[in-house]
């Protein structure tokens, strides 16, 4: 997961931004109380729902909207396990606030922007891979 590396990165520098060391044996819940910074998985989703939500109100005939309505009509996926495409994530997160993704381009956008701000508060969004992620408390 491509995620993975860059949430250790993130943790390494609110460590150092902490004086810190991995020595220690601070697990990573206890930096991010600390600091009061969400994880970069949840600031990832965040960031990608605020740009949807932007692209999602623009004007028809916009570059930006078209790519991310559009379909290549002769571009095969792979059947056993496509890649996911942006939209693919952008829906799975959709879904996770419990906002309807039937047609992509007809979201409810009061739910949307009601979720933006509960976003960094929810649980949802603290997937496995984060709890994988963390030290074992001692």
């Amino acid at each position: 997961m491509p995620g993975k590396r860059l949430n250790a990165f993130h943790f390494r520098c609110l460590r150092s931004i902490l004086g810190v060391s991995w020595r220690d044996r601070i697990p990573n819940t206890t930096i991010m109380g600390r600091t009061g910074a969400p994880d970069i998985f949840s600031l990832l989703r965040i960031y990608r729902l605020r740009w949807s939500g932007h692209v999602c109100r623009m004007e028809d005939g916009r570059l930006p909207k078209d790519i991310l309505y559009g379909q290549l009509p002769s571009a095969p996926r792979l059947v056993s396990h496509p890649k996911l495409r942006y939209k693919d994530v952008l829906k799975r997160d959709l879904k996770a606030l419990n906002i309807n993704t039937k047609k992509l381009g007809t979201i409810d956008t009061g739910a949307w922007f009601l979720a933006l701000p509960s976003i960094r508060q929810t649980s949802i969004f603290n997937s496995n891979v984060h709890h994988r992620l963390q030290s074992p408390p001692n």
